[in-house]
């Protein structure tokens, strides 16, 4: 057997394992059994932005029970009032614009309730 042979017998199996491969990589990044890191980061400022959101939810809430308010009431803000509201709660964040997202996203989670 020469090399001419060996090649033209592997050569199904090299073009097996390439297009196995490639199948594999588009799989494992759909799936998010691989991460990039760029991925990565924006999962957890979400996470963060999640937290710091809930946490401005429950103060604000509990700040505005405690004033013997009704929380229908506060339904019945206009935006930017309650956007304020929202603000006074935020937690700090080091970040201006990470500060902002979690004003937005607590301004909704108020919205909600």
């Amino acid at each position: 057997m020469n090399i001419a042979e060996t090649v033209a017998t592997l050569k199904p199996y090299a073009i097996g394992g390439a297009l196995g491969a490639a199948a594999l990589a588009i799989v494992s990044f759909n799936a998010n059994w691989i991460v990039t890191t760029g991925t990565m980061n924006d999962k957890v400022q979400a996470a963060q932005i999640s937290a710091y959101a809930e946490v401005c939810q429950n103060n604000a809430l509990l700040a505005w029970t405690e004033q013997g308010k009704e929380l229908s009431a506060l339904g019945g803000f206009r935006n930017d009032e309650r956007k304020t509201f929202a603000q006074q709660f935020t937690p700090l964040a080091q970040d201006a614009a990470l500060r902002n997202t979690v004003v937005n996203a607590c301004d909704r989670l108020l919205r909600a309730t």
